[in-house]
């Protein structure tokens, strides 16, 4: 690690190797991956509301039900 610091500080800050990066700091590419994750699932809900109303499967699941019936509410 100190290695690629050393290295990345002699050539700039753009030469660090993301995918070297992420290996040795799997907390931020988790937290950033389920972020994406989440993100995803609200555009995939906002086009259900749209398309299937409370005839969705997020309308059913426990998990997603609150965050669903706001978007319906936003829809109507």
């Amino acid at each position: 690690m100190y290695s690629q610091l050393n290295q990345a500080c002699s050539k700039g800050w753009n030469s660090i190797d993301i995918l070297n990066f992420e290996k040795f700091n799997k907390v931020e590419s988790e937290v950033h991956k389920s972020f994406a994750i989440t993100e995803k699932r609200i555009e995939n809900m906002k086009i259900h509301a749209k398309t299937f109303g409370v005839n969705s499967i997020y309308y059913d699941d426990e998990r997603f039900k609150a965050e669903y019936l706001k978007l319906l509410k936003e829809e109507n």
